[in-house]
C-alpha cells in the first residue's frame, strides 16, 4: 500500500475553514492566520532545505493541507525563487504574507533545552517567517486539495518544536514530523533518535501521531515502523519510511525510564520500579453525553485505553505518582496498595481515572459543591465554565458521585479550558502520569510490614508535596511551579521515599523547584476559606485509602445517598482526612455520620446519630459503644473491611442516621 492509500484509508481531513476562506484581497492580521494555522493538522519539517515531497505525499492523502517548514540556512529569497519557478505542480502561490515576531504566541514562555545542549549557533542568515497560501490551478490534474498554506520560518529547528508545540499555551501536536538527519548538513543534534528535539518531547510528553523518517536517521523511541505501507522515495533515491507510535515500549524519550531501572539495588531487586506514560496512551476517552442537569462539558467516560498491555493495567504496590501537565507537575500522590498487601491493587483505576476526570472537567461523574460553584461563577461570571454551571442543577452537580471537583482543580481547569474544552484525544497527550513504585522482593526481603510501609509513605507524600508544591494539591494557586521532567520528579521521588524509609539520603539530594507567584487578592481569600472549610480534604481521604473493602464501603455510602438531593457527603482534614455526611433538609442542618480509616488496625473508625443498641444489633458492625457526651453523635463504631457484608453495613448505618435525624428520634444518652 502507498502511503497516500493509507492516508487517504486512515486520515482523510478536509480543507480547515480558514484556508478555504482565505480572501487574498482582504487577508487576516499575522496573528490571526497564526492562530489559525496552529490549531490546524500540521506536518513539521524540521531542517526542510528545498524539498517539496512532503507536501506531495500528505497533500495527495488528503491528511493534512498546513505545512511547518523550518530552516536556518534557507535565506528568503531562495525560497521565493523556488515557490515561483519551480513550486508544487497544479499549483500557484495566490498570496505570500510576511509575519513579525509578535503575531506568534505571546504566552510566558518555557525553555526546555538545558544548558550547553546547543552546541553551536544557527548559520548568519537573516530570520524572517512568511506564510504562503497556494491554490490549484483551474484545469489542474493535481489529486490534492484545493488550498495548501505552508509557514516558511528560518529558525531552529529544535527551539521552533519547543516553543510552538511544548508550551501550556500550545494548540494540537504535529500530526508528523519529517526526521532526516543530513552527513553534511549544518544542524548542531540530530533530529532522529538521541537527538534534541526527541529530547524536548520526552520532557513535555509531546509527541506527533507519526514520523517520517529517512533511511539513514535512526527512529525516536516509543515508535517503530507501520508494516505494509511502501516508502516514500525521495529525491538522491533515499527512502523515507511512516513510523507510528507504540503503547508497548517500556522507554520514554528523553528520560529512558525502564520497570527495572533504580536508583539503588541491591543484589538483582532494584528498591524501585519506575513507570512513565502520557495519557493519550492510558485512557481512552468515550463519548457518553451529559447527566441531564450536568453541564454539558461533563460528557466523557475515561477508561483504559484497550491498546495498553496487561503489564500496564496490573502495576499494582505501594508508592507514590505525579502528574504533569505540560511538563508542570500539578499532582503528587500516594497509593498505598490494597487492604490485604501493600504489593497488590491496581493503581490506574484506584486512582488515575479520578484525576483525568477531575482535573479535565470533562468526566461524567464529576461533582462541585454548591460552595465552589457559588464562588467560582462569581468570581468568572462570564468563562463558559461559570455559564454551563449556572445552567445546571445546583443540588445535582454537587452530589459527590466519587469524583469530586476541587477549587484547585476547578481553577486549573479554568486556566487551561482553551485546550480542555476540546476533544480529549486533542489534549490527552499533555498529561504525563509517572509512579515510583516499591519493589515487592527488596522490601519484603528487607522484612518491611504493610505498617512499616504504609507510615512512611504517607510523610514521603507530604514531604514530596512540600518541596514540588504542585498546583492540584491542598491549596489554591494560580501559578504552577516550575517545569520539571520526568526524569527529575522520579529521581525527586525516590529520594524521598529511600529517606522516610531508611534514612539514607540527605535533604540536599532531593531536587525542588523555585516557589509560584503569588496570588490574586480574591484568589487568596477563597483558598483560606476553602481550607477551613477543608473542602479538598476529598483526596487527603481518598489518598489514605488502600485498595480494596474500603474504597468499597466509600462507594456503598455515596450510592446510598445517590438519589437523595437533600443529604451531602464532605470531607474534612480531620484524623488525617475524614468522610462525614450531612442532612439538609432539617431545620437545622448538621453531620449525622462521620468515618475515617485507621491504618494501624487496618479498618474505619465512625460515629453515627445512632442508638449503640440498634448499632449492635441491626447492622453488622463491630466494637460498638457509646459516644460520650456532650459529643454531637451518638455511637461510636469500627468496620472490619475484610468481613463479608460490610459495605451493606455501613450504608445502613448511613441510612439510620439521617432516618434518625429527619424523623426527630430523641438523644437515647438524655436521662
Amino acid at each position: 500500500m502507498s502511503l497516500q492509500d493509507f492516508l487517504l484509508a486512515n486520515h482523510l481531513q478536509p480543507v480547515p475553514a480558514w484556508l478555504e476562506g482565505f480572501d487574498p484581497n482582504r487577508p487576516p492580521t499575522g496573528n490571526e492566520l497564526v492562530r489559525s494555522f496552529l490549531a490546524s493538522r500540521i506536518v513539521f519539517y524540521p531542517g526542510s532545505g528545498q524539498d517539496g515531497s512532503t507536501v506531495q505525499v500528505f497533500n495527495e492523502g488528503h491528511a493534512a493541507q498546513c505545512f511547518l517548514y523550518v530552516d536556518y540556512g534557507m535565506t528568503r529569497a531562495a525560497v521565493l525563487t523556488e515557490l515561483e519557478e519551480r513550486g508544487f505542480s497544479g499549483y500557484r502561490p495566490i498570496a505570500n504574507i510576511d509575519l513579525l515576531e509578535s503575531d506568534f504566541p505571546t504566552g510566558r514562555w518555557e525553555r526546555h533545552i538545558e544548558p550547553g545542549e546547543v552546541q553551536a549557533p544557527p548559520p548568519p542568515v537573516a530570520p524572517y517567517a512568511f506564510l504562503a497560501i497556494l491554490e490549484k490551478q483551474p484545469g489542474s490534474h493535481a489529486t490534492g486539495a484545493d488550498r495548501l498554506a505552508i509557514l516558511f520560518l528560518a529558525a531552529d529547528g529544535h527551539a521552533t518544536y519547543d516553543a510552538l508545540f511544548c508550551q501550556r499555551e500550545s494548540g494540537p501536536l504535529p500530526f508528523c514530523v519529517v526526521l532526516q538527519d543530513h552527513g553534511f548538513g549544518r544542524n548542531h543534534s540530530p533530529w532522529g533518535a538521541g537527538g534534541l528535539m526527541e529530547r524536548i518531547a520526552g520532557r513535555t510528553a509531546c509527541f506527533p501521531d507519526y514520523l517520517l523518517v529517512g533511511d539513514n536517521t535512526n527512529p525516536w523511541i516509543g515508535y517503530h515502523r507501520l508494516e505494509g505501507i511502501d516508502p516514500i522515495v525521495v529525491e538522491g533515491g533515499r527512502q523515507r519510511f511512516l513510523y507510528g507510535r507504540m503503547l508497548h515500549d517500556d522507554r520514554v524519550p528523553g528520560d529512558e525510564l525502564t520497570p527495572s531501572k533504580s536508583g539503588t539495588s541491591e543484589g538483582t531487586n532494584p528498591m524501585f520500579n519506575e513507570y512513565v506514560r502520557h495519557g493519550g496512551e492510558l485512557f481512552q476517552a468515550i463519548v457518553a453525553g451529559a447527566t441531564h442537569g450536568m453541564p454539558a462539558f461533563a460528557n466523557y467516560t475515561f477508561q483504559m485505553n484497550p491498546g495498553l498491555p496487561d503489564r500496564l493495567s496490573m502495576r499494582c504496590g505501594a508508592g507514590l505518582y505525579f502528574i504533569t501537565y505540560r511538563g508542570v507537575p500539578i499532582y503528587i500522590g500516594k497509593f498505598l496498595g490494597h487492604i490485604q498487601d501493600a504489593f497488590a491493587g491496581v493503581l490506574f483505576s484506584a486512582r488515575w481515572l479520578r484525576h483525568i476526570s477531575t482535573l479535565s472537567l470533562r468526566g461524567r461523574r464529576i461533582s462541585i459543591s454548591m460552595r465552589l460553584q457559588s464562588w467560582f461563577t462569581s468570581l468568572n461570571p462570564h468563562h463558559e465554565i461559570s455559564v454551563q454551571i449556572a445552567a445546571a442543577n445546583a443540588a445535582l452537580l454537587a452530589k459527590d458521585r466519587g469524583f469530586q471537583v476541587a477549587g484547585n482543580r476547578l481553577m486549573f481547569a479554568a486556566v487551561n479550558w482553551p485546550v480542555l474544552r476540546e476533544d480529549p484525544k486533542k489534549w490527552l497527550h499533555h498529561f504525563t502520569f509517572g509512579y515510583v513504585q516499591l519493589n515487592r522482593a527488596y522490601w519484603r526481603g528487607r522484612g518491611f510490614t504493610d505498617e512499616a510501609i504504609w507510615n512512611p509513605i504517607n510523610a514521603a507524600e507530604r514531604r514530596a508535596i512540600g518541596g514540588w508544591r504542585p498546583q492540584a494539591n491542598g491549596e489554591i494557586r494560580e501559578a504552577a511551579t516550575a517545569a520539571a521532567g520526568p526524569e527529575d520528579l522520579v529521581r525527586s521521588l525516590k529520594a524521598i521515599l529511600q529517606r522516610e524509609l531508611e534514612g539514607e539520603v540527605a535533604p540536599a539530594d532531593l531536587p525542588v523547584p523555585d516557589e509560584a507567584q503569588p496570588l490574586q487578592a480574591e484568589v487568596r481569600d477563597f483558598r483560606g476559606q476553602l481550607n477551613a472549610d477543608h473542602e479538598e480534604a476529598k483526596d487527603a481521604f481518598r489518598e489514605g485509602l488502600p485498595e480494596g473493602s474500603p474504597t468499597a464501603v466509600v462507594e456503598a455510602i455515596i450510592n446510598a445517598l445517590q438519589d437523595d438531593l437533600a443529604t451531602e457527603v464532605h470531607y474534612t482534614m480531620t484524623n488525617g482526612g475524614d468522610l462525614r455526611v450531612r442532612v439538609l433538609d432539617v431545620a437545622r442542618p448538621r453531620n449525622v455520620f462521620t468515618i475515617y480509616w485507621q491504618i494501624r488496625r487496618k479498618r474505619f473508625f465512625g460515629r453515627a446519630l445512632v442508638p449503640v443498641d440498634v448499632l449492635a444489633h441491626q447492622t453488622g458492625v463491630t466494637e460498638a459503644a457509646v459516644c460520650p457526651a456532650p459529643e454531637p453523635l451518638w455511637s461510636r463504631f469500627t468496620v472490619d473491611c475484610s468481613e463479608e457484608g460490610a459495605p451493606e453495613a455501613v450504608s445502613e448505618v448511613v441510612r439510620l442516621a439521617v432516618e434518625n435525624l429527619r424523623a426527630g428520634v430523641p438523644d437515647p444518652r438524655e436521662p
